[in-house]
C-alpha cells in the first residue's frame, strides 16, 4: 500500500487489476482517512477492471489537510493491482506524512499471514472478498506495536520447499509485478528491526 497527506476535498486514483475474468480472484483494496487504522473503518472496494479506471478513494471531506492510506487487502498470487496517478480534488498532494512510528517489522509467511480465507465461514471455497491482510496476525501485531510493517507472503510458498514448486527464497526481492515482469525491492527503502518468521 500507500499513505499520502494532501490538501483538499478527495481523491482519486487510477487503478487496473488482474486477473478479473474470474469473480473470485480480484483485487480488493481498502482507504483508511486521517490516521484511523481501525478494519471497521476501512473503505473497501474491488479492482474489477483490466484497463486503468479512475476509482474514487475518498470525497467530500471538508476543506484542509488529511492523509490517506491505500492499503491492497488480497494477495499478490490471487490479484495484482497497478496504479497510474493520483487526483487530488480542490487542492494538492502534500509532503508524506511521517511515519507513525519508527519502529519496522518484517513478516516472512505464507496463507495465513496473507490473511487467507480469514473472513470466510470454515470450509467455504477461497474468495478473495474474504480474504484481507490488514486483518492477518501480522497486521494486528505490527499495529498493537505501533510499528510500520512489511509483509512477504504468499499462500502455499514455504522457506525450504513446497507442495507446488515454489518458494519464499525465489520472490523474496520482488515487490510485485508490472505486466507480468517481476519489479526488484529497493532493500533500502524499508530496513527492518524485527523479522518474524
Amino acid at each position: 500500500g500507500l499513505e499520502i497527506a494532501f490538501e483538499g476535498t478527495g481523491v482519486t486514483a487510477e487503478l487496473r487489476g488482474n486477473p478479473v475474468d474470474n469473480p473470485d480472484a480480484v483485487a480488493y483494496m481498502g482507504v483508511l482517512l486521517d490516521g484511523t487504522l481501525a478494519p471497521e473503518d476501512m473503505t473497501v472496494f474491488p479492482v474489477d477492471t483490466a484497463d486503468y479506471t479512475w476509482y474514487t478513494l475518498a470525497q467530500g471531506l471538508p476543506q484542509g489537510r488529511h492523509t490517506l492510506r491505500l492499503v491492497k487487502r488480497t494477495e499478490l498470487l490471487q490479484s495484482s493491482v497497478e496504479l497510474r496517478s493520483l487526483r487530488i480534488a480542490d487542492g494538492d498532494l502534500l509532503p508524506p506524512p511521517l511515519p507513525v512510528s519508527e519502529r519496522r517489522m518484517e513478516f516472512i509467511g505464507d496463507s495465513i499471514t496473507c490473511g487467507f480465507g480469514n473472513l470466510a465461514v470454515p470450509d467455504a471455497p477461497f474468495r478473495t472478498r474474504e480474504e484481507d491482510g490488514w486483518q492477518s496476525y501480522a497486521a494486528m501485531t505490527a499495529r498493537d506495536l505501533r510499528a510500520e510493517f512489511s509483509v512477504v507472503s504468499i499462500s502455499g510458498f514455504s522457506v525450504y520447499k513446497s507442495p507446488y514448486g515454489d518458494r519464499l527464497p525465489d520472490c523474496y526481492d520482488w515487490a510485485g509485478k508490472c505486466g507480468g515482469e517481476p519489479l526488484l525491492w529497493d532493500f533500502a527503502v524499508f530496513c527492518p528491526q524485527v523479522v518474524v518468521v
